[in-house]
Parts: structure tokens; C-alpha cells; sequence
């Protein structure tokens, strides 16, 4: 069904459709967060970043670990993979072969690849000495994942962008043993395929 769903948002150009902005999103998951609520702590817990699906992005500008400037703009034009992380957080670790693979898959051509984490920039330098991660990193000195990204979901958090910097899949949490990055990449590899496939290059 959400594969459905996904289709038709990103094929379904003859359809004029009102931007959602990240704060309509975001007003979107706190109601089913208050929904699920009251249906009880398990249901609660369940509820996933996909009611984000179809917002933009929200504006940022932040440094990545080598010093340079990103911001929001520097994704536009591209499918986009948005990872959100930290380094004492099993399933994130876990899941890197994987997303490492998805580079190797698709190419820097027409995706962009962003590991946004909350540890210190010196910290996830010294973090990828022993973990190849082939993403631009952002550290976490400017908190973009609170104050922005306002991410209330477990980690990690994984977004799928459209060049017009939508959220067209989101998805969070992982298992942490060696098939953590087989299920993600069963989950990424059908989105971001039909991503490029239907982009305008």
C-alpha cells in the first residue's frame, strides 16, 4: 500500500498539488501521536515518521565535518537519502554497510547521500577512522535534528527525498545484528529505484 501511495506521488504530474510544508507535516504526526494515545501505550509507541510523507523539508544550514557549508538548497535537483543518527545507537551502526551500499548502487549522479548525526563533529571524525561511511556528515553542534528536524522518533531515522526536496518515504528504528542493513535495504532499494526511474534528468 505505502509503495502505492508513493507511486502516485512521485508519477502523478497531471495533478496540481498543494506544497506541505515540514510544520503541516509535523502537525500531521502529533495528531496521530494524540490519536494513537488514547488507543493505548503500545499503539503509541508503533506510530512511524511516514506521516511526513509528501512535506518538504524544512530550511537549514549547517556545516558538515570537513567545514563546509550545506544547507537544504544543496539538495534540490537530486533524489536525496537522509540518514539521522548517533554513534552509541546499535542499529545505526548496524545499518552503514547498507547505506554505503545504496551509493555503490545508485551512484552520486542523481542522489545525494546525508548522514546527519547528534555527536560532536570530533567525535564522528574519530568515529569514521574505523567505519568507512561514504555520506556527507553533519555533527551535531547546531542541533538541527531537535531545533529543525524536531525528530521525536526512535534512531535511526531514515528519509528518501525528491529533487524537489519532499519527503516521499521515512522510516526509523532497526535491528541491530547482521541483518540490519538486508531490511533496509529492502525497504530503500524499490524507493529510491523508482525515484530515479520517474526523475527528470
Amino acid at each position: 500500500m505505502r509503495i502505492v501511495i508513493l507511486f502516485i506521488l512521485l508519477v502523478s504530474n497531471c495533478t496540481i498539488r498543494k506544497e506541505i510544508t515540514y510544520e503541516e507535516g509535523l502537525r500531521t504526526c502529533r495528531s496521530n501521536f494524540d490519536r494513537a494515545k488514547k488507543l493505548g501505550s503500545n499503539t503509541y509507541i508503533a506510530i512511524g515518521p511516514d506521516c511526513l510523507i509528501g512535506a518538504k523539508i524544512p530550511d537549514f544550514k549547517a556545516k558538515l565535518i570537513d567545514g563546509s557549508s550545506y544547507s537544504n538548497e544543496d539538495l534540490k535537483g537530486k533524489i536525496s537519502v537522509i540518514n539521522f543518527w548517533f554513534i552509541d545507537c546499535p542499529p545505526c551502526v548496524a545499518e552503514i554497510s547498507g547505506l554505503n551500499y545504496l551509493v555503490e548502487r545508485f551512484g552520486i549522479q542523481y542522489v545525494n547521500y546525508v548522514a546527519i548525526g547528534r555527536d560532536k563533529r570530533s567525535d564522528i571524525n574519530a568515529f569514521l577512522e574505523n567505519h568507512v561511511w561514504n555520506y556527507s556528515h553533519i555533527s551535531g553542534e547546531t542541533n538541527i535534528i531537535d531545533n529543525i528536524f524536531k525528530l521525536y522518533w526512535g534512531y535511526p531515522t531514515t528519509f528518501i527525498l525528491n529533487k524537489q526536496t519532499e519527503i516521499i518515504y521515512a522510516t526509523s528504528g532497526g535491528k541491530s545484528d547482521s541483518t540490519a542493513s538486508q531490511e533496509l535495504l529492502h525497504k530503500l532499494i524499490p524507493i529510491i529505484k523508482i525515484a530515479v526511474e520517474n526523475d527528470d534528468h
